[in-house]
């Protein structure tokens, strides 16, 4: 089967961009990450010269695909902090949480300009849950292990040696291994008591019956 590729970008005017920029400008570090969602990806080499043009050393990092913010992360120690350019808070909580650098959130579409930073209300519930999907997990005797058959999700073979690791630990452990990974699904398997997630690193943000696979490991 032939696959074909469009881009779908969002028309915004360049007008709004610059506006946001200059009446925000300074606010923002000298040295910049840039990181965008594949939207806005033609409007990013404009973005750059506006914030180099007011003064601000710029790296174009690169898109965040879903749970992946490697580009961000590679450039952390080079940069003062990020601007994300783009809607919704997924992707910049998600850079923060990955890097420990602010995240400058430039929306176009509600044309708004925040920043996401330890402060910040989505941050520290994200990390209360963490707390306690560690603690409920080694309070609980069932563990369910997750994982997925999508490419970049599929850990089985990590998913197994969890298993052996949880089982050694007193506990009893079940392997469930899906395409689509539903919270709804979850709700058949009631004598599960924790999950450990082996499949998108980004599953278990804000649940606090699951942890990640590299959280276990932090245990060690």
């Amino acid at each position: 089967m032939k696959k074909i590729f469009i881009p779908a970008y969002v028309e915004v005017s360049q007008e709004i961009f610059q506006n946001l920029i200059e009446q925000n400008i300074e606010r923002l570090p000298e040295k910049i990450g840039l990181v965008w969602v594949v939207q806005h990806e033609k409007d990013i080499d404009s973005v750059k010269r506006c914030l180099e043009n007011a003064g601000k050393s710029v790296i174009k990092c690169g898109s965040i695909l879903g749970c992946d913010v490697g580009c961000a992360e590679t450039v952390a120690d080079r940069v003062d902090a990020f601007l994300y350019v783009g809607s919704g808070r997924f992707h910049p909580i998600g850079v923060f949480l990955n890097t420990g650098k602010k995240v400058f959130v430039l929306n176009p579409i509600g044309k708004s300009f925040y920043v996401i930073d330890e402060n910040d209300g989505s941050v520290r519930d994200f990390k209360r849950k963490r707390i306690a999907a560690v603690k409920r997990f080694y309070a609980s005797d069932v563990v369910g292990i997750i994982t997925s058959i999508k490419p970049g999700q599929c850990r089985i073979e990590e998913a197994e040696k969890i298993k052996e690791k949880v089982e050694a630990m007193g506990k009893k452990a079940y392997l469930f291994i899906g395409d689509e990974i539903s919270e709804i699904e979850k709700e058949n398997f009631p004598f599960i008591q924790s999950w450990i997630n082996c499949a998108c690193p980004r599953l278990s943000d804000f649940r606090s019956d699951m942890i990640n696979l590299a959280e276990l490991e932090k245990q060690d």
